[in-house]
């Protein structure tokens, strides 16, 4: 039997978003704390889920789970990336809207962590695993162990027309942790061939 699993919002502000009137490249970023305690010495096993809705066109949506065991500091997740709109003229007339973003130097931690999972979102009103098949594994010992995920929300270009297709569209709900049943398949840093696993579950 596992001894005890702490899954707690690690910094004010990283908890959740709230970004209006975004254009494709846009990215934000949620962190999770997940500790296990001493008495655990056994493999607790657990998903990242997010639940909501996604009224955007398939794929245009993507998770990117990152692993680390260091926490980002001095941040929040409006801070994270330094975002900038722009709007370029077309041949045939109007103007493709996008932004560029770019890592805050305090989320220099990030480009150091583990990509364990990358996952599209397809339109939905439910419950969406985004490590696939099998679930990610921390493992404790004679001392507490605590590990840090990051969600970095990207909203891609599809290239498609932006007046009829992608205006008006929200995405709504929740990045969270659940337990899982324990899987010999399970996701941990060591895995090194699961690491950038591009699957798109």
């Amino acid at each position: 039997t596992p001894g005890s699993l702490v899954i707690e919002q690690s910094d004010t502000g990283f908890a959740s978003f709230n970004d209006k009137d975004v254009y494709p490249g846009h990215k934000a970023l949620v962190q999770l704390k997940v500790t296990s305690s001493a008495d655990n010495t056994t493999d607790t096993f657990f998903n990242i889920v997010y639940e909501g809705t996604n009224g955007f066109p398939d794929n245009m949506i993507e998770f990117d789970v990152y692993e680390s065991k260091d926490a980002i500091e001095d941040t929040s997740a409006e801070k994270a990336f330094n975002c900038e709109k722009k709007s370029d003229p077309l041949e045939e007339g109007g103007f493709k809207l996008y932004e560029t973003c770019e890592l805050d130097e305090n989320l220099k931690i990030l480009g150091q962590a583990h990509l364990l999972k990358n996952t599209k979102l397809q339109v939905s009103d439910r419950k969406v695993i985004l490590n696939g098949e099998h679930p990610f594994v921390i493992t404790g010992d004679a001392t507490s162990k605590t590990m840090y995920y990051y969600v970095v929300v990207k909203y891609k270009d599809t290239q498609s027309d932006q007046n009829t297709t992608d205006q008006g569209k929200t995405l709504s709900g929740k990045v969270s942790i659940e337990i899982a049943a324990r899987d010999d398949n399970a996701i941990k840093d060591t895995d090194s061939d699961k690491l950038t696993s591009k699957d798109g579950e």
